[in-house]
């Protein structure tokens, strides 16, 4: 009989521990569940996130090529006008070497 007795209590301490160990396991569970929430809730942020930063490249470069083909245009423009007064000064010089000899 005292075998018995202490076969039963040492049953009972597992179901207690038995319990613990579930509730255990439910805190564990819920803690999870909300780490998820706000992994999610985050990852939900960085995409909106990358969807912002790619509206700003794709307007970046769309001021880029403007910007490029204004360069463009004022480059060929200072060519022209360079070129124009290259041609005048040479021609002024061939006159004043002219009026010399």
């Amino acid at each position: 009989p005292p075998q018995r007795l202490q076969a039963s209590s040492s049953k009972a301490g597992e179901g207690t521990g038995t319990k613990a160990s579930v509730n255990q396991l439910q805190a564990a569970m819920r803690e999870l569940g909300a780490e998820n929430d706000a992994l999610k809730g985050a990852l939900y942020e960085c995409r909106a996130g990358m969807e912002g930063l790619r509206s700003a490249v794709g307007a970046l470069k769309s001021e880029l090529k403007f910007v490029t083909e204004r360069l463009d245009s004022t480059v060929g423009e200072l060519k022209a006008s360079v070129g124009a007064r290259l041609s005048s000064l040479s021609g002024e010089v061939q006159a004043t070497a002219h009026e010399l000899a």
